[in-house]
């Protein structure tokens, strides 16, 4: 069911990214929250069977293999649009190439340095600041989870005090409360729990398997808190994860075999990448469609088709040298 969920949420970052709002909000940020709780699932789940007793640098290897052939595959085709077109001015330094290359800096968009399109503000795809925040998570909490519950607790905790700082506005919300892996990673973390909950004896045992119940009450509090003192930014945010975590914990636990659930998951971050460029494009070729109240069909339609070939031609050939990486080492 995972799957259908991953495609639900792409497709509504895609309408907030088009401007569409439900009661005057969009749904774009609760819908990254969402993604970070599965994510960090999915480490978890990771780490717990196929990974399990394996070196951790085999699972970073898998996540590499995971996130940048795809990146790269729709890196490339926003990269010769804008040099065939010269759409949105593009000026490339060695600094905003390394950092579209890299992706892990384009997650610090306070730093204007990964800009490529002058005229638009944005590197060549807008959407992956989201994938430097994953790749981080990655690195973090693939060490975390290989390590005793003190570490653990300690990063969620802190991550949570982080948060509700940001939430107060002591630290910038949309960087500290969204973006930033300080302020977000007991997200990952409450994700990871949902799948591999601790049953040790002890107290932080017992700490880590009320982790999700504590910081779902936390991020309620701090929601409250922050919309009678009118400190509001932090809310949809808020939203997401209040909503993610139940959401995600069920769709984890429901069995039914549900047809084209692995596909519609893998497509999903295709069309997250694609999206914004494929809308570039219309903006070029036909700004009547592009400007058009309907827009969401053929943007969604294009970045499918592309996600498609992405998952076919890219992701399930690499799935295979994945699945290696998760075979033990024959002596």
């Amino acid at each position: 069911m995972t799957g259908y969920l991953r495609f639900l949420l792409a497709s509504l970052v895609v309408s907030y990214h088009l401007g569409y709002l439900v009661s005057g909000q969009g749904l774009g940020i609760p819908s990254v929250v969402i993604f970070y709780v599965l994510s960090g699932s999915v480490v978890a789940s990771l780490l717990g069977k196929p990974f399990s007793g394996l070196p951790l640098h085999r699972f970073y290897l898998e996540r590499l293999l995971r996130i940048f052939p795809t990146y790269y595959y729709f890196l490339g085709l926003s990269f010769a649009f804008v040099i065939i077109t010269g759409f949105g001015h593009p000026v490339f330094t060695f600094l905003n190439i390394m950092g579209n290359l890299l992706v892990v800096p384009l997650n610090y968009v306070n730093f204007p340095h990964w800009v490529v399109l002058t005229g638009k503000s944005f590197p060549l795809i807008p959407t992956a600041w989201s994938l430097g925040a994953e790749l981080q998570a990655y690195l973090v909490l693939g060490l975390a989870l290989r390590s005793g519950p003190i570490a653990r607790m300690g990063l969620g905790f802190l991550s949570l005090f982080i948060f509700g700082l940001a939430g107060t506005r002591m630290l910038n919300p949309d960087l500290w409360g969204y973006r930033l892996l300080p302020g977000i990673f007991f997200m990952f973390l409450a994700g990871a729990y949902l799948t591999t909950p601790k049953t040790d004896g002890g107290f932080f045992a017992l700490l880590e398997r009320l982790f999700p119940v504590f910081a779902w009450l936390a991020v309620s509090l701090i929601s409250l808190r922050c919309y009678w003192t009118g400190k509001q930014e932090i809310l949809p945010v808020a939203l997401g994860f209040l909503i993610g975590l139940p959401v995600v914990a069920l769709a984890l636990r429901t069995n039914a075999k549900l047809p084209f659930n692995h596909l519609l998951g893998d497509l999903s971050y295709g069309i997250f990448l694609a999206h914004i460029p494929v809308l570039w494009f219309l903006e070029w070729g036909w700004p009547e469609v592009a400007k058009s109240g309907m827009r969401f069909f053929p943007v969604l339609a294009i970045s499918l088709a592309l996600a498609l070939i992405a998952v076919l031609w890219i992701e399930r050939p690499i799935w295979r040298f994945r699945k290696l990486l998760s075979r033990p080492a024959i002596p």
